[in-house]
């Protein structure tokens, strides 16, 4: 699936450029921890008041140490450029833009990296793959980001489950039912933004 250029206008004209370009870049590393079957903790795009940036909270496995499991991290932590570089347009200058924006995902990637058997550059060519593949569930993610700032785990794994197309047994989305059930709990994330 190719990014749709008419809704990503549509976004910035609505949230303006960096809100949604940190969305994709959020939604890039929640879907690839997904995706990998590890799942996300939160996915925030409210601004850290340190530096303007978001974040995705990733899961992993602490038994999951392996070879195969610190690739995994890897390519999520690459997936958030990836999904970025997707919408952004092509020029120098944003491709310097997101290498600076995705620093701090480089660092902690780096420190894994000697545990994998695939190089750098293999692995984020699986997160480029990765995210291609998978453009659809990176535009779920980033349509709920940008209405409601902060989505928990239970909101992300929903967000999957209606991806893949189950939970329609349910007359409203399991995304719907999941925020009628919990609107208290909802409401009570830093920085959310309604329920």
């Amino acid at each position: 699936m190719k990014p749709n250029e008419t809704l990503i206008k549509r976004q910035i004209e609505t949230h303006g450029s960096r809100l949604t370009y940190t969305a994709y870049h959020e939604a890039g590393h929640a879907v690839a921890d997904m995706v990998l079957g590890h799942g996300v903790a939160r996915v925030s795009i409210v601004p850290d008041p340190e530096q303007w940036i978001g974040g995705a909270s990733l899961q992993c496995d602490g038994d999951d140490m392996t070879p195969e499991g610190m690739a995994d991290l890897v390519v999520a932590l690459y997936a958030g450029a990836e999904a970025e570089r997707c919408v952004r347009p092509k020029d120098g200058d944003n491709f310097k833009v997101i290498k600076g924006g995705a620093s701090s995902d480089d660092d902690k990637a780096e420190e894994y990296l000697s545990h994998c058997r695939e190089s750098s550059d293999e692995l984020r060519a699986k997160a480029a793959q990765l995210v291609a593949e998978h453009w659809g569930f990176v535009e779920l993610v980033v349509g709920e980001l940008l209405e409601f700032h902060v989505l928990d785990y239970e909101e992300v794994d929903h967000l999957h489950d209606e991806y893949k197309g189950e939970g329609a047994y349910i007359k409203i989305s399991p995304l719907a039912y999941y925020r009628l059930k919990h609107a208290d709990f909802l409401a009570k994330l830093p920085g959310r933004k309604g329920v």
